[in-house]
């Protein structure tokens, strides 16, 4: 029986996000409409390889659906042209708060420096909205850099649970 950990993090505030360097190379671009098809792909990708579940099976029109809502925001990294990683924001209007929902880099992209490039862009992105708080959840058995890059921008521990 194996026992997987989840963690939730708070970030620090706005003062101590530090704004990324954008490399010639690299753009990030708003998930609209017209890249449904592509944030489908970068998902299924990463989510076979990491056991994520929860929207594997949505085909194109759902995405749309989805990056459509208010409450969504999703921006593709391209590095060289090719799709790199995303990330997903979900705002909660009544809390005020913004979580970092997806968080994530093609396998070929990952150890490269992309990580914490993606990191700082998403937590920009997040506090453009004059958020309440930015948060975020991971667990064991997500890559193991990814708790120690949390922390190293200025997230903190603020819960842990078991599950067996």
């Amino acid at each position: 029986m194996s026992i997987q950990v989840s963690y939730r993090l708070f970030h620090a505030g706005e003062r101590y996000w530090q704004a990324p360097t954008l490399p010639d190379k690299c753009r990030f671009q708003l998930a609209g409409s017209e890249l449904a098809e592509i944030y489908r792909d970068l998902y299924r990708e990463v989510a076979s390889a990491w056991n994520w579940g929860r929207a594997i099976s949505w085909e194109t029109a759902q995405w749309r659906t989805h990056l459509a809502a208010s409450d969504v925001e999703g921006r593709v990294l391209f590095v060289a042209g090719q799709p790199a990683g995303w990330f997903e924001l979900r705002h909660d209007m009544r809390l005020g708060s913004i979580e970092i929902y997806y968080f994530a880099l093609r396998h070929q992209f990952i150890g490269c420096g992309f990580g914490r490039l993606l990191l700082r862009h998403a937590i920009g992105c997040a506090y453009r909205r004059r958020p309440w708080r930015v948060w975020l959840k991971t667990s064991s058995g997500d890559h193991r850099s990814a708790l120690p890059l949390y922390l190293s921008e200025s997230f903190y521990l603020i819960s842990m649970n078991l599950k067996s």
